[in-house]
């Protein structure tokens, strides 16, 4: 199997994976305990994996390190400066969605369609990016990105719900989001991955946005424990 099919059916089949876990939940599965209960904590572990002895190993020996970290240091500020203002916007739609307790106009439901498109497609940039030098990097990417997206999406379906969303609406703006990580990972792999020059900058990119994934489950499991005590 040649690379792009590679990229295409291993981006295919972590979409649908994640989606297969959805409905795990969705059927009250007892596996679904056991991702919920032990699903974050696995894909950070991977994560970090990945990050510290796949990416950044690979990005190493196409930049030089001083430029590497920098790159990871101002793309993981970048995606958590990003990650705030989809959050406050999605906030706001959903806070007030439950104060007026009608239907979600056709303009919020088109912003919220929207932030999870744009969520699915840093998703798969990221993962595209992670396959350009090895593949091994790229499925271990989407290893974490499965278990991390997994349980974001989870959480994300629950706060759909209990903002009085229908499951018609909560299915439209999952399954857009889920076709959006595996489309713009197979396209930026195809246009980026010629450009040799600037793959170490991409990669790098790419490890800014799973450190900053990881440190915002993180953040979120201890925000969570605190709350529990």
């Amino acid at each position: 199997m040649n690379a792009i099919a590679t990229v295409i059916a291993a981006n295919i089949a972590a979409a649908f994976v994640i989606y297969c876990g959805i409905k795990l939940f969705d059927i009250g599965s007892d596996f679904a305990d056991f991702i919920r209960r032990y699903g974050v904590f696995l894909g950070i572990v991977i994560a970090f994996i990945t990050i510290f002895n796949f990416l950044l190993v690979d990005t190493a020996d196409l930049v030089d390190d001083g430029l590497l970290y920098w790159t990871v240091f101002v793309s993981m500020i970048c995606f958590a400066v990003l990650g705030r203002i989809i959050e406050a916007s999605k906030r706001i739609i959903l806070e007030r969605k439950k104060k007026k307790k009608k239907q979600i106009s056709a303009s919020s439901l088109l912003i919220l369609i929207v932030i999870e498109l744009a969520i699915g497609v840093a998703y798969g940039l990221a993962s595209g990016m992670s396959f350009m030098v090895t593949t091994g990097t790229g499925v271990m990417v989407l290893c974490s990105v499965i278990l991390l997206r997994l349980m974001s999406e989870v959480s994300t379906i629950g706060r759909f719900q209990e903002a009085r969303l229908s499951r018609g609406q909560n299915i439209l703006i999952t399954a857009i989001s889920l076709c959006a990580m595996p489309i713009s990972a197979i396209l930026v792999y195809l246009f980026c991955h010629p450009n040799f020059r600037s793959m170490g900058v991409y990669m790098a990119s790419a490890t800014g946005f799973l450190v900053y994934v990881c440190l915002l489950q993180i953040t979120t499991l201890v925000v969570k424990k605190y709350k529990n005590r």
